[in-house]
């Protein structure tokens, strides 16, 4: 949420599969603070999955795009996904992969962004906890290891400057993690954070 959260605030445009979990977090991070996202569905774009999400879906819309390669009334098969997962990384710059094991989608979509000439960022975590393989084994083979938004931002301020700006990254009202998940029905496998108010070190504020 906090890393979606200040990238759009920076000028990025979130892309995610709006599936339970980090998906659809992500995706709630960048409307927190109005901003467009783009949502990948593996249906038919009649098909919403996970269901609970039908809010979530509604909110991105009024101000991004929620779209699929799927024909209407397809349903959300499992081999949807790995498949759908090019177009996640094909449409975006970089990939930032938060957790997962080593068969994860999450891999997948990275790998996908490899092939495409596309950057890959990757948190590291604790070595021999389940969901830091895929994290830990994609910054072992050349991913980018960042543990937090500055991190991305600092790699393409000279490339894109215009687009992705840490000037935008002004101070403003506290946002409340786990009330905005609710407002958006989020569907989560645990709960947020206590209430988070970013701040920014000198060095987010320079040119």
């Amino acid at each position: 949420f906090k890393l979606s959260h200040v990238l759009a605030l920076a000028g990025a445009v979130i892309v995610s599969g709006m599936a339970k979990g980090i998906d659809g977090v992500a995706l709630a991070g960048a409307l927190s603070v109005g901003k467009s996202t783009v949502a990948v569905l593996g249906s038919g774009i009649d098909v919403c999955y996970p269901a609970a999400h039908k809010t979530l879906a509604r909110e991105i819309v009024k101000n991004g795009c929620v779209f699929t390669e799927y024909c209407p009334g397809t349903p959300p098969n499992s081999q949807n996904f790995p498949v759908r997962n090019r177009l996640i990384s094909g449409l975006s710059c970089a990939t930032i992969v938060m957790e997962g094991d080593e068969r994860s989608g999450a891999v997948i979509t990275a790998r996908c962004a490899q092939k495409q000439g596309r950057k890959v960022f990757a948190f590291p975590g604790n070595v021999g906890n389940t969901n830091s393989q895929a994290t830990n084994l994609l910054i072992k083979n050349g991913a980018s290891l960042i543990t937090s938004a500055d991190d991305v931002i600092r790699c393409f301020d000279k490339t894109i400057p215009a687009r992705l700006n840490p000037f935008k990254l002004e101070v403003h009202p506290q946002y409340r993690i786990n009330e905005t998940l609710d407002a958006l029905e989020v569907v989560c496998a645990t709960s947020a954070e206590a209430p988070w108010s970013p701040t920014w070190t000198s060095a987010t504020r320079r040119a």
